[in-house]
């Protein structure tokens, strides 16, 4: 019977509140074990965190650690053989857009656009879950896994909340795959904000030690949408010899310090689920010169895990203006006072429209301004040639790597058509589902038989095909302008690369500007969090009584107050959250501001609001 943790893995826990040091004794630790001749991998939650934890290892000497993933470690264990007679299925993750388009095919099985909605959040989730093993599914359900798993077969790929999913399984079915993939040691970064199918990916990973690092309190997620915040006293219940290690006090200010309490009191934070799993157990604060998991050397017990320190209170941490201007002017001056000091500066809020202003008020003003986009490419309407454009050159430069890729040539064919052409995807699909040879058709080689008209097609066909015919032609064109292009770049030398994901970082002497979720991870002297009102944060349907009702509100609620933790998380030295009064109505109603009285004031009708309910809180 397989298991998810080796024999004898020597497993460490380190906790901690934001900026504790919880990375800097993972860096140490895993420097340690490469200068002792380990293999080390060291795994990060988030993507963009990667370049930051590759720098701090570097400077600490352990140019021998290999950084990565979940869904990196996951698409090389996809690339086994075993994963691929399993599975049917190349090892290509889907990217956002592309993941869009796949919802769309996924129409063609005529379920209402609300329910499939529903039964794809389901299913995605019990995949990061680990929850498919005891799975009892509906006929709806069963429905959509079979065109999920039908599509994804065609085109070749596999959907990123799946991906762990699968590799967990290929190394449960494959005990030789799994020993030849094991490192000596392997080290985990923000272990809560992975989901449970990636947290079991690293702890099978693991031959030797397993040293994860977990936060106090959950806070918005990571790159995965269904974290598994209990994972790590899971994994410490599961391994009776497993050591907990508290981490030291917060380097944040005493006033950030106070806001993170102060958040973290509300019931929509519950501490990490450690009672019952210490019990028994000593919990160690150790010095930088600790010798776990060799050793207790220089280690000392302490009560709890948390090492929060005392409650601090957060006077000022909120600030209310009469108007937006006022708010816009006001967050102009804090963000050049702090560049003035030479202090970093992030400014954070919820709404994209807010975001924009707040960055032309401060280029107005004169001060440099970065805006921090989400990252990756997003679905849009595939008629705008502006869409068309950028979907285009990721999908050649996808497939100046890989000319066989599936899921770019899907891409290309659904370029200009309002749906992307899913009908004559999933018409082509059902008419070629095996070769001559008796293999499985995969979408380009069928594009090639339709082309070769050895695929037959009756009238209802006819005109889909055609159509799909003349995309097919016009991607091809462009492939081998592509081709001669990069040809003529490179002197015929060598390979294009694959397209890297680029996520921004704030530069020195910019003021960043960006959402709470493109902020989780990020550290700055000062933090101001805008547009602290209520219909921003929480939405606005949370007050609208036909809105959300009963759980729907709790997890609004929840949301709202993990990312005011998060946003806060990110500061060292100060926080501020502002908001403002009064704006005019139609930009009330353009940010879905919650309304709670219309006035008029010289002529213009003027939307009240209140704070946020969230700031009650702070105050």
């Amino acid at each position: 019977m397989w298991s998810d943790v080796a024999n004898g893995l020597d497993v460490t826990c380190f906790i901690g509140a934001p900026q504790s040091g919880r990375t800097g004794r993972l860096v140490e630790f895993a420097c340690r074990c490469a200068k002792a001749g380990e293999r080390v991998l060291f795994v990060t939650a988030r993507e963009r965190d990667l370049a930051a934890c590759r720098a701090r290892l570097d400077a600490a000497g352990g140019c021998a650690v290999r950084t990565a993933t979940c869904e990196q470690l996951a698409v090389e264990v996809l690339s086994l053989p075993l994963a691929g007679r399993m599975f049917g299925r190349r090892a290509r993750v889907l990217a956002p857009y592309e993941e869009a388009l796949l919802r769309e095919d996924l129409k063609a099985c005529r379920m209402r656009s609300r329910r499939l909605r529903q039964v794809l959040t389901y299913i995605c989730a019990g995949w990061q879950s680990l929850s498919d093993d005891t799975w009892q599914t509906t006929p709806e359900e069963d429905l959509v896994m079979r065109c999920i798993d039908a599509d994804l077969r065609f085109i070749g790929g596999v959907l990123p909340c799946e991906a762990s999913n699968l590799a967990v399984h290929v190394l449960r079915q494959g005990a030789q795959e799994r020993a030849q993939a094991a490192w000596g040691c392997v080290v985990v970064d923000d272990y809560e904000l992975l989901s449970r199918a990636s947290q079991h990916l690293a702890r099978m990973l693991a031959g030797r030690k397993l040293i994860v690092a977990s936060g106090v309190r959950p806070s918005l997620p990571g790159d995965e949408d269904n974290p598994c915040f209990e994972g790590a006293s899971e994994l410490v219940r599961e391994c009776p010899g497993a050591r907990i290690e508290a981490c030291g006090e917060s380097a944040a200010s005493e006033q950030v310090s106070g806001v993170l309490q102060a958040l973290a009191a509300d019931q929509a934070l519950d501490a990490l689920a450690f009672d019952g799993v210490c019990e028994g157990r000593e919990c160690f604060r150790g010095g930088g010169d600790s010798s776990l998991p060799g050793g207790r050397a220089g280690l000392e017990p302490v009560s709890g895990a948390g090492g929060c320190g005392s409650a601090r209170a957060c006077e000022g941490a909120v600030r209310m203006l009469p108007s937006m201007e006022a708010e816009m002017q006001t967050l102009a001056l804090a963000a050049a006072e702090a560049l003035d000091r030479g202090e970093s500066v992030l400014i954070v809020g919820t709404n994209r429209l807010w975001r924009r202003n707040v960055a032309a008020n401060l280029s107005r003003a004169g001060l440099p301004v970065m805006e921090l986009a989400e990252g990756g490419l997003r679905l849009g309407d595939l008629r705008d040639p502006a869409v068309c454009e950028r979907l285009r050159r990721d999908a050649l430069a996808r497939l100046a790597v890989d000319p066989d890729d599936g899921v770019a040539w899907r891409t290309l064919v659904a370029l200009g058509d309002a749906v992307g052409r899913s009908a004559a995807i999933d018409r082509l699909r059902q008419a070629a589902c095996l070769d001559p040879d008796g293999e499985p058709v995969g979408l380009h080689k069928a594009l090639e038989l339709l082309a070769a008209g050895k695929i037959a097609c009756g009238e209802l066909d006819a005109p889909l095909f055609d159509d799909l015919l003349q995309a097919y032609s016009q991607a091809k064109r462009w492939v081998c302008q592509e081709h001669g292009r990069l040809g003529a770049a490179s002197g015929g030398k060598g390979r294009a690369a694959a397209p890297a994901r680029v996520s921004q970082l704030p530069c020195a002497g910019a003021v960043a500007v960006c959402s709470p979720q493109r902020a989780a991870g990020m550290r700055a002297d000062t933090v101001l969090f805008g547009g602290f009102v209520d219909g921003l944060i929480p939405c606005r349907a949370y007050f609208d009584p036909a809105g959300l009702a009963g759980s729907a509100r709790l997890r609004e609620r929840t949301r709202a107050v993990r990312s005011a933790y998060t946003v806060a998380s990110c500061a060292r030295r100060r926080i501020l959250f502002t908001g403002f009064s009064a704006c005019s109505l139609q930009a009330a109603e353009t940010m879905d501001v919650h309304i709670a009285s219309i006035k008029l004031r010289r002529g213009v009708r003027m939307a009240y609001t209140r704070a946020s309910e969230v700031s009650r809180l702070l105050l």
